[in-house]
């Protein structure tokens, strides 16, 4: 049995529709998904030896390698397109003299969030950080503990209901949050044949939901306990990544990564913060020989 831990995000549902379709069956695969609602938790799990496979924010690798340092990304699943966002309290004025950030610190929701400082030209000495995980972000902003919170369906939806504002999307930033599942290396070598069975069957799940979205978005929704509309909704804000988008960007067939520029990017920007020692290596990091 393979052990995966996800968020409740779209981008991640082929391997809820793999299993639902019985494509991991077909290959002799029994996934056993967990889907905890806390992304630190979930994280510190997996460094613990508790998941073979995660779904998690590429950024979130710079929080993830500091506990487990054989960590390799093997699928590319989306990009967030409009999924993440930044919602403030109602009457929230972000001219005032501080500013209160709700995010999980150390990841790519503190880089979200940074590039929608930058663009309204608030300085960071007037915000003041707070560790806060996607799914608290709601009940924190109704309790004005925090002024803005960045989280993502369906935590936004259920803000938002409740008077909150949304001030910035990942529309705005293209190309900045990208979605992946990874492993390690000893899983890796332990395992190769049934990761190879497993992506296999995401990419044929994923081909099938995009060939069939009613009815996949149907199929979900009846796993998920959640309406087929909810379904469709969560799949608005993110691109997933097909068989051919996830060759070109982990390097397969010997070509150079795609995704290496991105890897650098998250990098640079964490060890100008403090919260890395040292860069991260694409090339130890990104693996396509899982790839079909």
């Amino acid at each position: 049995m393979l052990h995966m831990g996800m968020d409740l995000w779209a981008g991640y549902f082929p391997v809820l529709l793999a299993i639902e379709l019985g494509l991991m069956a077909e290959r002799g695969l029994t996934v056993d998904v967990t889907m905890p609602g806390n992304t630190d938790r979930m994280l510190a799990e997996f460094s613990a030896g508790r998941y073979d496979i995660v779904g998690m924010a590429l950024a979130d690798l710079v929080n993830l390698t500091r506990g487990a340092r054989d960590v390799q990304v093997f699928i590319h699943s989306d990009e967030s397109s409009g999924g993440d966002k930044l919602l403030s309290r109602a009457g929230f004025d972000p001219a005032r003299d501080r500013v209160i950030v709700g995010t999980n610190l150390g990841g790519f929701g503190e880089l979200f969030v940074r590039e929608y400082l930058q663009r309204q030209g608030i300085d960071d000495g007037r915000v003041v950080w707070m560790n806060v995980d996607a799914a608290d972000v709601p009940l924190a902003l109704k309790r004005r503990e925090i002024d803005i919170g960045h989280t993502w369906d369906p935590y936004a939806a259920a803000a938002l209901a409740d008077g909150a504002v949304q001030r910035f999307s990942s529309a705005q930033t293209p190309g900045l949050v990208m979605d992946v599942l990874v492993t390690r290396h000893s899983v890796v070598e332990r395992r190769f044949a049934e990761l190879k069975g497993f992506t296999a069957a995401w990419f044929q799940a994923q081909q099938w939901w995009a060939e069939r979205p009613a009815e996949g978005d149907a199929r979900l929704a009846r796993r998920l306990d959640r309406s087929p509309e909810w379904v469709a909704e969560s799949r608005r804000g993110i691109k997933l990544a097909d068989l051919a988008a996830n060759r070109r960007l982990l390097g397969a067939g010997g070509q150079a990564p795609a995704m290496a520029s991105t890897v650098v990017r998250y990098s640079d920007f964490f060890l100008a913060r403090g919260t890395l020692t040292r860069p991260l290596q694409h090339e130890r990091l990104l693996r396509a020989d899982l790839l079909p």
